[in-house]
Parts: structure tokens; C-alpha cells; sequence
């Protein structure tokens, strides 16, 4: 399992005085509630009042984490499966105002690769039906409509694309009544890269673009050693350069948040961190989320991973590990909230240059 967290430019910004006093109010409410919470444990007839109770305490904590959108890889309703825990997330992410970014990704992939006539008729079905069923949550700001479609990419699969984004925004349409942003990741940016870039092919289908560079790695062919650029801020300003001379579409980086998994033997520190997420919005970014992985404990040529204080599933853990990596991503949340004004701003932004 996969998931990106994110933190969206708002409609307005608040100065960090603000932002700490609404802080230090929610965490005052927490403190109330747990003890609250302590003071019903010992009777059974407060059950309800507990159970209301959690839910206010895990409320007040998720508005400290400073994240207020996400993507849940394979997160969508599908034809003929159970999806009551699917339905009850979104539930919780209207409940709290969060932005779900509705991964459509997989089944347009398999419709670019499918040679099979029935299957791909069914497929057609199935994204226009899961389109449908999750556009009644006010929660779902936007769907992610392709994964690096760019990377190998061929005339075929640019049909697809194109032709899924037709099916989404009818179906939105359809079903809610109005059309929401289209996202695109696209891939070829990466500095890295040795094939040949159609990244620009795909930026007039979507509304909002992604792109994904993971930078950190230690030795091997994905890492570092790798990149055109000698410095990790240059080599990400240089992508979104790239990007900005193709078009005016919102961009926003898919950031490095885990490691050891599969080729990445270690995620970012926190200064590695923020030095990616300033060269991104210097370089016209508008936006940041971060990707961690979910695997095993023990994964084959990966070192074995401590089952973290906050308990692993089914012998399962989340990278990154490190809660100060955590606390780094929150602030930096914060700090795009102050920021709103200057990243939505339409004025030409200002030179700037930088040392290594």
C-alpha cells in the first residue's frame, strides 16, 4: 500500500503567531478530553460517552498533523467488492476537511496495456462507475488520473489517457454536478531520466501536474550518483524548470518521504527534506506531497525493519520511521499556509539564484 500526503495551498494564509495560538487551543482541547476520557474508563454505562469522546480526540489531533490532502493508492469504490472500510475513510475525510485526490491511476494503466477487447470494455465501466459512486463526497477534490504515463510512453497510451479524462469529467459531471481537477504525474522531468521525455504531451489533459523525483537513495542506480545535477536542490529546480517551459498548469512535487524500499536505501533527513520541498516552490511549485511506503518487516536485500512505538500490521510498517522526519513535513505544511498569498499569486515571480 502507498499513499501520498499533502499540503495544498489555501485560500488565505495566517501568520505563525495565529497558526501556533490555534495549535496550543487544540492541544489544550486534547489534554481536556483525555482527561475526560480517564474519568469515564472505570464505568461501563459511559460507553457512549467514551466512544464520542476518541472520536473528538482523534478529530483535534488530526487538525494538528498540518496535512489537508491525500492520495490512497487503489482508494476507490469498485463493482462487486465490499467497500463499507473504503466508504467510512471518505466519511471521515468529509468529517474532517481533508482533500482526497481519487486514485484512478491503475485502472487507466491497465486500460494502456490491455489487448483484450472484453476486458478493456469492462474497464471503461468500471472507472466511469467508481467515478460516479465517489463523487457524492464533498471530500474528493480532484482525481488522479495517471501515473507516469510519460515514462516509455507511445501514441496508444495517449489515446487512452486522453480519452479516460473524457470519461471522468462526464461522469463527475453527471453525478455531482460540477467537474473536478484532473491530476497527472509525470516522470520524465527527473534529471536522471536516459529516455526520452513526452512529459509535455500529457500537460494539456490534466488541470493540476504532478511530478515524482526521489532523489534519495545511497548507492546504486537510482541514486544520487545518477543525477545530470551534482546537487539535490538544482537537480529538482531543474525538473520543474522543464516543466514551467512547457505550461502554466499548477505544478507539485511528489516529494521523497521513505526508504528502504526496494531501491531506496534510506529515506530523506530532515534537512534533505527541506531543501527539496524550497528548490520545488523557488522553482514555481505550488504545492508538496509526500510519498511513504508500506512493506514487510523483512524484505529480501533490505536491512529488517523495528516494528515502530505507534505498532506495525500484519508484520507491515510505514516509511519513513523517523518521527522527526514526521515532524519536519508538518511544519513544513504550516509554513505553505503562511505562504498561500505568494504561491497563488499571479504576479511574475521575482529572479533568484542559488549556491551549491
Amino acid at each position: 500500500g502507498i499513499a501520498v500526503f499533502g499540503c495544498l495551498v489555501g485560500a488565505h494564509a495566517q501568520n505563525k503567531a495565529d497558526l501556533q495560538k490555534e495549535r496550543d487551543a487544540i492541544q489544550a482541547k486534547i489534554a481536556t478530553t483525555e482527561k475526560l476520557l480517564n474519568q469515564t474508563a472505570t464505568n461501563k454505562k459511559d460507553a457512549l460517552v467514551q466512544l464520542r469522546l476518541v472520536n473528538e480526540r482523534m478529530n483535534l489531533r488530526e487538525q494538528l498533523n498540518g496535512f489537508n490532502a491525500v492520495i490512497r493508492q487503489h482508494g476507490i469504490p469498485r463493482q462487486g467488492a465490499n467497500n463499507s472500510a473504503l466508504v467510512a475513510w471518505l466519511t471521515r475525510c468529509d468529517a474532517v476537511g481533508a482533500s482526497v485526490f481519487v486514485d484512478l491511476s491503475f485502472l487507466v494503466q491497465e486500460l494502456w496495456e490491455t489487448t483484450n477487447t472484453t476486458r478493456c470494455a469492462e474497464l471503461w465501466n468500471a472507472l466511469a462507475w467508481s467515478v460516479r459512486k465517489a463523487a457524492m463526497h464533498p471530500s474528493v477534490a480532484g482525481w488522479y488520473l495517471a501515473d507516469e504515463p510519460d515514462h516509455h510512453s507511445t501514441s496508444a497510451r495517449l489515446v487512452v489517457v486522453r480519452r479516460a479524462a473524457s470519461v471522468v469529467r462526464r461522469a463527475d459531471r453527471a453525478s455531482s454536478g460540477r467537474i473536478r481537477p484532473l491530476i497527472i504525474c509525470v516522470d520524465t522531468t527527473a534529471a536522471y531520466s536516459s529516455f526520452v521525455p513526452h512529459f509535455a504531451d500529457y500537460t494539456d489533459i490534466a488541470d493540476v501536474l504532478f511530478t515524482d523525483l526521489y532523489p534519495i537513495a545511497g548507492p546504486g542506480p537510482a541514486g544520487p550518483s545518477s543525477w545530470r545535477s551534482p546537487d539535490l536542490g538544482g537537480a529538482i529546480a531543474e525538473a520543474f524548470r522543464a516543466l514551467r517551459n512547457v505550461t502554466d498548469r499548477p505544478l507539485l512535487l511528489v516529494e521523497q518521504a521513505f526508504g528502504q524500499s526496494q531501491a531506496w536505501a534510506r529515506s530523506p533527513s530532515v534537512q534533505e527534506e527541506r531543501l527539496m520541498a524550497y528548490s520545488a516552490l523557488i522553482a514555481g511549485g505550488q504545492g508538496l506531497l509526500y510519498f511513504f511506503a508500506e512493506r514487510p518487516v523483512a524484505s529480501a536485500g533490505l536491512p529488517t525493519l523495528p516494528i515502530p512505538p505507534f505498532g506495525g500490521v500484519n508484520n507491515r510498517v510505514i516509511s519513513p520511521l523517523s518521527p522527526n522526519l514526521w515532524s519536519e513535513m508538518r511544519r513544513l505544511a504550516l509554513e505553505l499556509a503562511e505562504l498561500t498569498p505568494a504561491l497563488i499569486s499571479t504576479l511574475a515571480p521575482l529572479a533568484t539564484t542559488a549556491s551549491p
